[in-house]
């Protein structure tokens, strides 16, 4: 358990039951799922990949281009 990030969240005011959270199955499956849709579905090979509305964002990842990106939503 790492205990760093135990005490930061609890300073930060989150009050939750983090050994639930690092040990419940059910969040651990939906994560890796997640993850398993995400390279499969969008390619994801790195983070930051951001997808919006089912898409992935192509363009090199700067302010520059995800702004346009959003702006068109707009």
């Amino acid at each position: 358990m790492n205990e760093n990030l135990k005490k930061f969240l609890s300073s930060e005011g989150f009050d939750i039951d983090f050994k639930k959270c690092t040990t419940d199955k059910k969040i651990e499956n939906f994560i890796l799922n997640d993850r398993v849709e995400g390279v499969e579905k969008f390619k994801v090979n790195a983070t930051p990949t951001i997808i919006i509305n089912d898409k992935k964002l192509e363009k090199s990842l700067n302010y520059k281009n995800l702004k346009k990106t959003l702006e068109k939503l707009i």
